[in-house]
């Protein structure tokens, strides 16, 4: 390695698998740096998925992983090493290998991070399990998060950081520090295998993706532009994203920056089955109402609409909890209901659990228009399921089935052809 290469950390997402390419007999690493997952070719041959490295690259782009090494309990340091540690140049490490008990707290003027009861090990000798530690302009910030859909993703914060950082027992750490003087030191890099920031905020502060409307070049970057629905205010706004296949419907948390995060946001839905001035009842469990708590629906055109609560009584909704308060309520619409018709059977799915629901009645059917005598049909429920039985064959047309819900009107059609 030269001396005076750039370097900085990676983490390798598989193990070295050797390739010959280019004339040249190497190893292909997946790796993500700093968010971005690449597929690199690399001299290394015993890199280890799900661990750091420190790397330089070279003109033609071969990559060199070192990895840390631990002797005797303390991470060696050096110009070749892991941990940087020259003249000109000094660093310190901290990496928990399993997480227990492991915090980084956000105090007044810096951050602590505690190991707790982890398995660790530190470039400093007599290491107390604690290192006070601040952000700058420099600072690179890793955390791999659930998506919520079963999956990882990377979140990044580059740059000053004052927001919070959790770590989830069973994850792998890597700190890696300025050793400054005094008692705190200025973070360089971390590296969070299982937690969260709040790069990516509460679900308080989340968007419904309505349409992906197109993309723009910023700063070397591609974003997508979304157009979405702040759950918060109740506005349609352009939103920005780095993940160019985010689901229309789905909710995402917003990231500090205003850009839309790729982590679902933790959204409540159901019916809406009784209400107070204080209180909605969805199913059969009851959530407290904000003081200022919005209200609305949006069409098909994304116009927004307020609504009074009663309007929302018997809905299909989407609600955002806050400091355990319903924050706002979005009306999808009424309660769910598919319907067809196949061998002599009318089968209805609701999409909705019959909790708190304790009123159902099948109130008509119309045929084209006119209503059809239901007074011998036979009708059934099993869980989700309704199925009417006519009296007679259905002809040709088009139908609409009407039923009250604790004495809200529903309805669902469906066709015979």
């Amino acid at each position: 390695i030269e001396s005076g290469a750039a370097s900085n950390y990676l983490i390798a997402l598989t193990n070295s698998r050797p390739v010959f390419t280019g004339g040249e007999f190497g190893y292909a690493i997946k790796v993500n740096i700093d968010g971005d997952t690449i597929d690199i070719f690399s001299e290394t041959d015993d890199v280890v998925a799900g661990k750091a490295y420190r790397y330089t690259v070279s003109d033609d782009e071969v990559y060199s992983l070192i990895p840390y090494v631990v002797n005797d309990g303390i991470i060696e340091s050096g110009n070749d090493q892991f941990v940087q540690n020259s003249t000109n140049h000094k660093e310190i490490a901290v990496i928990i290998e399993e997480a227990n008990e492991a915090t980084i707290s956000n105090g007044t003027t810096n951050y602590t991070l505690e190991v707790g009861k982890s398995t660790h090990a530190s470039s400093v000798s007599g290491f107390s399990g604690e290192v006070k530690f601040v952000t700058d302009a420099n600072t690179v910030i890793v955390v791999r998060e659930a998506d919520g859909k079963g999956d990882y993703i990377y979140n990044v914060k580059k740059g000053v950081f004052d927001g919070n950082l959790t770590v989830t027992d069973g994850a792998y750490v890597t700190a890696i520090l300025d050793n400054e003087v005094g008692s705190v030191e200025t973070l360089r890099y971390l590296y969070i295998s299982n937690g969260s920031f709040d790069g990516s905020t509460s679900s308080a502060n989340a968007v419904k993706i309505l349409e992906n409307i197109g993309s723009e070049y910023i700063d070397g970057k591609v974003y997508r532009i979304y157009n979405a629905l702040n759950l918060d205010t109740g506005d349609v706004d352009h939103f920005y994203s780095t993940n160019a296949s985010l689901t229309l419907g789905a909710n995402y948390k917003l990231n500090n920056d205003g850009t839309i995060s790729s982590v679902l946001a933790d959204i409540a839905s159901g019916i809406i089955t009784g209400y107070t001035n204080g209180t909605i009842t969805v199913g059969v469990t009851t959530y407290t109402l904000a003081d200022d708590v919005n209200i609305f629906e949006i069409d098909e055109e994304f116009e927004v609409t307020s609504l009074k609560l009663a309007s929302a009584y018997m809905s299909n909704v989407e609600f955002v909890i806050d400091d355990d308060k319903v924050i706002s309520i979005i009306v999808l619409g009424n309660a769910p209901m598919t319907s067809e018709y196949a061998e002599g059977k009318i089968t209805v799915t609701c999409g909705f659990e019959f909790d708190g629901i304790s009123d159902v009645e099948f109130k008509s059917l119309e045929k084209d228009g006119e209503k059809l005598d239901i007074s011998e049909y036979g009708i059934t429920r099993e869980d989700k399921i309704i199925t009417i039985t006519p009296s007679a064959e259905l002809e040709a047309g088009e139908y609409t089935l009407t039923f009250m819900l604790n004495n809200s009107t529903t309805k669902t059609t469906f066709t015979v052809a």
